[in-house]
């Protein structure tokens, strides 16, 4: 990966493993439904602006029936899945299972993508990842069989998110990404918005709900996304996705310093095993210097909001 490919990566990496735990701090006073809606119109709300100055939304307009798959696939229905399991698990424990989308991608393409196949060595270490996982699995919901529902859900949404991540490299990899994004969470909140306010509230959450909902809508929703959908486009969905190995090492460290979730030594050894898995994946490289640009590095963008995304070498949260 280039200098910008492994910035992306670890801006993801960081964003996406902070998401469990505000799901779980906003979960406590807003459903499952609300909670993605209120991420949908947010993440809209910061993008549809954006993309509406640079021009890039009614370009789209003739591929919203695919954009809207999309959004089923990435957002409306893995948020919700997710968002309800963590009712049932550990905010650790759900970044720890959406380690496994690197594997599913890995799988699928097999069969409906040649191009991301993913050669023995970086395969190896996606199972290495996965023994990682299901070590976490046994350590922290074993016997539990809520645990083991809310654990199912997880892996179901993280099924969506590895069709999804192929799916966008095949129907989007030569569209705006902003573009994308801003249709994306308009057609999410769309989608929500009936079974949002069914749910809705009796009452105005508390401020620390409020925080929590904002920050996952605009910092892990719409920046992240616009981020993840970038990479995808770099550098392939099979390897972009392995950002959710690293994903459960924040996830971990936040439930257990702020949640006082339970961290054992089959914890931390699962751990481990996703990192090593997640540096094979990659190729077992090191980065490069992230401040040395490439030969063919491209122009910066326009000054402005509109710079979010660079319409030139379109790369790209999910």
């Amino acid at each position: 990966m280039s200098g910008r490919g492994w910035v992306q990566f670890a801006a993801v990496s960081l964003l996406w493993g902070v998401v469990y735990l505000l799901i779980k701090v906003a979960g406590e006073e807003l459903s499952a439904a609300a909670l993605t809606f209120a991420r949908a119109i947010l993440a809209a709300a910061v993008l549809v602006p954006l993309a509406a100055r640079r021009g890039v939304l009614a370009p789209l307009r003739r591929r919203l029936p695919a954009i809207a798959l999309l959004a089923l696939l990435d957002v409306a229905a893995p948020f919700v899945l997710v968002a309800v399991a963590e009712r049932a698990v550990p905010s650790s424990l759900a970044g720890m299972l959406i380690a496994t989308v690197p594997l599913l991608v890995a799988l699928l393409a097999l069969r409906f993508h040649p191009s991301e196949r993913v050669d023995r060595r970086r395969f190896a270490g996606r199972l290495v990842g996965l023994v990682g996982v299901a070590l976490l699995l046994g350590v922290q919901v074993a016997g539990d069989a809520r645990g083991l529902l809310g654990a199912a859900l997880i892996l179901v949404a993280s099924l969506l998110y590895a069709i999804a991540s192929l799916f966008y490299k095949r129907a989007f990899a030569g569209e705006d990404a902003l573009g994308v994004t801003a249709w994306v969470f308009v057609i999410s909140a769309a989608v929500l918005a009936l079974p949002a306010l069914a749910s809705a509230p009796t009452q105005v959450p508390g401020v620390g709900t409020l925080a929590a909902t904002a920050a996952l809508g605009i910092a892990c929703t719409a920046v992240v996304f616009v981020l993840w959908y970038r990479l995808i486009a770099e550098i392939g969905a099979a390897r972009a996705t392995v950002v959710t190995y690293v994903n459960p090492a924040v996830a971990v460290g936040l439930g257990v310093l702020l949640l006082d979730e339970p961290l054992s030594g089959g914890g931390i050894a699962g751990l481990l095993l996703i990192l090593a898995g997640s540096w094979v994946s990659t190729g077992g490289t090191l980065p490069p210097r992230l401040l040395r640009r490439a030969p063919a590095a491209e122009p910066a963008a326009a000054e402005g909001p509109g710079a979010l995304v660079p319409s030139t070498g379109w790369c790209c949260v999910r």
